[in-house]
């Protein structure tokens, strides 16, 4: 939510995060359609457990979703230079 999200910015880089407010192009803060603001958090080193991180973050007050989306896709198309791969979901049973 945009009430006090310097705190959550600080906690995004006690995670390790490089957090950055969504700002539109006149200069204010981008607000979602729910009213909230939008934090992009860029880890320079990447994600080593997004699962943890998802957790860590949507059990703090205020904040409203994380945007990792985790285990709701079966495969992905990823793009290179190389090429392109459908990597699937393995099976869990």
């Amino acid at each position: 939510v945009s009430f006090a999200y310097q705190v959550h910015m600080s906690f995004m880089e006690e995670l390790g995060g490089k957090p950055r407010l969504r700002m539109k192009d006149g200069g204010t803060p981008f607000v979602s359609d729910g009213g909230h603001y939008i934090i992009d958090c860029y880890f320079e080193d990447g994600i080593s457990d997004a699962w943890r991180l998802e957790a860590e973050l949507k059990h703090r007050a205020g904040i409203v979703e994380t945007g990792l989306s985790l285990d709701l896709a079966e495969s992905v198309v990823v793009a290179a230079a190389g090429g392109i791969n459908v990597l699937a979901r393995a099976d869990d049973a």
